[in-house]
């Protein structure tokens, strides 16, 4: 690989990505004096690639030791995909294109891009139907005390608590439930 001058860039990476977003923005005719590192994923866009690139990306931080800087990174180019995704701007510009391909697009590198009905939702408050209201108003009784249950266990003791079924009279034994998590981080980026 040649040689690059970093400048005041603390990665091979940000120079990298701050040169494509440049290239990018200036084909666009917008102007900019500093456009911030931001992950992209370019040429082959296959689960494998990803996967592989992923894969290289963590390599990479775990050499330079620069964890916090990719995790804001990662936390930014989240945010800046579901901005994207969610403005209607752009997904009625992107039906207008699948439509002149009759809903389906496949692009070089072999991703599939399709019209497709999600978040499919159905109102059942119009039916005016009284067993699924009956049904509806038990399941949120229930709901509210396996709840209420889930609750009463969490303060078990560790050793048990002794109870007795009131419809039954039968005893036992309840315990506690058992309490996992898993480790990890969180970004809050600033507003």
């Amino acid at each position: 690989m040649e040689e690059m001058i970093l400048g005041d860039y603390k990665s091979q990476h940000d120079y990298i990505a701050n040169q494509f977003l440049t290239e990018r923005l200036n084909d666009m005719e917008l102007q900019t004096q500093t456009v911030s590192p931001v992950l992209f994923v370019q040429g082959d866009y296959s689960k494998t690639s990803i996967a592989k690139l992923s894969t290289l990306l963590v390599d990479q931080v775990l050499e330079m030791g620069n964890p916090l800087e990719l995790a804001e990174q990662i936390a930014a180019s989240e945010n800046l995909i579901k901005a994207i995704k969610e403005d209607k701007r752009f997904s009625d510009y992107v039906h207008e294109q699948l439509d002149q391909y009759k809903g389906k697009f496949n692009t070089e590198s072999g991703t599939k891009i399709e019209s497709a009905e999600v978040g499919t939702k159905y109102d059942f408050s119009v039916c005016k139907d009284f067993v699924l209201e009956e049904m509806s108003n038990e399941l949120l009784l229930l709901e509210e005390q396996i709840k209420k249950r889930r609750e009463f266990l969490k303060t078990t003791p560790s050793t048990g608590l002794i109870i007795t079924d009131e419809k039954t009279g039968e005893t036992m034994t309840v315990y506690p439930p058992v309490k996992t998590s898993t480790s990890s981080y969180k970004v809050t980026l600033a507003k």
